[in-house]
């Protein structure tokens, strides 16, 4: 109901609505993937070597640079964001170590990832997901500058974002990002 609000009040109104999000939004772009196969399916594609240790070395920095607990994680069903989920909540202590699976998150929009954000009833989400859609909600989010927007965009596996919400302006603000 927020996401339809949200955009009948900036169809009608001329102005961009704020997306609602959790105080706290940790976006993760799953780690590198084996190699795709041409008979295989994506969504069953697992994490090489280096994306196992990617997600191991996010989960130890997201230990180190958080400061609150998240209190729901979000993954996609692709086993490349399950696997990483896996290693990030094995090394964080501010992470849980349950998590739900969520379709939308896979093969889908940036308008999906901000209806599951703001239907989150979160205090603090990681969403492990995919590029495109992990660089343009942040983007939206965050506004950057032009110059910095495809810096944002082309997020690299194992990569986060870190985006607080400021509670008086509903403005949010980039924290911290890893790589």
């Amino acid at each position: 109901m927020t996401a339809l609000w949200n955009r009948l009040f900036s169809v009608f109104s001329g102005k961009e609505a704020q997306l609602s999000i959790p105080s706290r939004l940790i976006l993760v772009r799953h780690a590198e993937a084996k190699a795709a196969d041409f008979n295989g399916e994506d969504e069953s594609r697992e994490l090489s070597a280096v994306g196992m240790a990617q997600a191991k070395d996010l989960g130890q920095w997201l230990d180190e640079n958080l400061s609150v607990s998240v209190d729901l994680a979000l993954v996609s069903p692709a086993s490349r964001a399950i696997q990483t989920y896996l290693g990030i909540s094995a090394v964080c202590r501010q992470c849980p170590k349950a998590w739900t699976v969520e379709q939308a998150l896979y093969k889908d929009s940036v308008e999906s990832y901000q209806t599951v954000t703001e239907n989150s009833q979160s205090n603090c989400l990681i969403i492990v997901g995919h590029n495109p859609m992990i660089g343009q909600l942040a983007v939206n989010l965050l506004q950057p500058p032009v110059e910095q927007a495809s810096e944002y965009l082309n997020v690299v596996p194992g990569a986060c974002f870190v985006i607080d919400r400021n509670e008086q302006d509903g403005s949010h603000s980039l924290i911290k990002t890893s790589n």
